[in-house]
Parts: C-alpha cells; sequence; structure tokens
C-alpha cells in the first residue's frame, strides 16, 4: 500500500483554527502536538490531541507571538529542541530554541535572511 499520494486521498474531517488566517501547521514527532501558525494575529498556535493525528481530539492549548509581521510557515527540529518560523515580512527564517519542558517554552532567537519557504 503506498501513501502520500493525493490521488488517492478523500476528505474526513475539519476542526475550527484559532484566528481567521492560518497559513501553516506543523506536528510534533508523536502526533501529540498540532502547532497553527496565522498571519492576522501574528501568533502560533498550539493544540494537544488526546488520540496522536486525530485531530478530532485537539484542544487549544497555548500560543506564542511571531517574530515577524507576516508569518508563512513553520518547523521543528527532529528532537522539537528548535522551532523555525519563516515571515514573508522580513524574508527571514527565525529560529527558536526551545527549553526541554512540557510546556514547550521559548528560550532563544536566532536569524536567517532572504528565505521564501522552509521544509523539513
Amino acid at each position: 500500500m503506498a501513501y502520500f499520494n493525493i490521488a488517492d486521498a478523500t476528505f474526513s474531517q475539519s476542526i475550527s483554527t484559532q484566528d481567521t488566517s492560518p497559513t501553516g501547521i506543523a506536528w510534533n514527532n508523536d502526533g501529540s502536538k498540532l502547532y497553527e501558525v496565522d498571519y492576522s494575529s501574528d501568533k502560533i498556535y498550539e493544540y494537544n490531541l488526546s488520540t496522536a493525528y486525530d485531530i478530532s481530539t485537539a484542544s487549544y492549548s497555548q500560543s506564542i507571538s511571531t517574530q515577524d509581521a507576516n508569518p508563512r510557515g513553520i518547523a521543528w527540529n527532529n528532537d522539537g529542541s528548535k522551532l523555525y518560523e519563516v515571515g514573508a515580512d522580513s524574508g527571514k527564517i527565525y529560529e527558536y530554541d526551545v527549553a526541554p519542558s512540557p510546556t514547550s517554552n521559548l528560550t532563544g532567537i536566532s536569524t536567517l535572511t532572504g528565505v521564501s519557504s522552509i521544509t523539513f
């Protein structure tokens, strides 16, 4: 059986977002957390999922402000110690250092310039 083929995809469900202009999502490695980035509020929202990768079980947890006034996407590194935000307003990628804690506290920010997309 082959996955990752959109020709075989069928719609199954949707959930409401925290804001009106979401521009991207990202997952943690085990599917227990979903992250939404929104450009109208300039925030990254975190959801907890009681069943991995099942969005119907998502509940809003917390949010942080983005570094860019027009965030377009987010991605995590493999171990969850870094969060990356790509911003269209500045043309930068922002790097967040994430403390190893259950609340995912962000501790520092670095930037890269001249980037329009990021994928891991």
